[in-house]
């Protein structure tokens, strides 16, 4: 789970699966990555092979490269982006 902060930064915030030391360690800026894709165009992602798509961003500290299929859903409320879910699966 990834929060949108008020300085616009999105930090992951808590996981099951990536590295536990990655926890409001790892940071995007909205339309950076896929969860930043997510958070500034309020759309879900649904990806095969997330690697693959051009707006892949590689944070090592994660532990993410063990994942292939993707999916990220931006968490709204009243219209206004509050974070972005999302769910890896390592088969694809």
């Amino acid at each position: 789970l990834y929060v949108l902060r008020a300085d616009s930064v999105l930090e992951l915030y808590a996981t099951e699966g990536l590295n536990p030391n990655a926890v409001h360690l790892s940071q995007l800026r909205l339309g950076q990555g896929l969860v930043g894709t997510i958070a500034a165009s309020a759309r879900p992602l649904n990806l095969s092979n997330a690697q693959e798509h051009p707006a892949f961003a590689y944070l090592p500290e994660t532990g993410e490269e063990i994942y292939n299929s993707f999916l990220g859903v931006p968490v709204l409320r009243a219209g206004r982006t509050l974070g972005v879910l999302v769910v890896q699966n390592k088969t694809m």
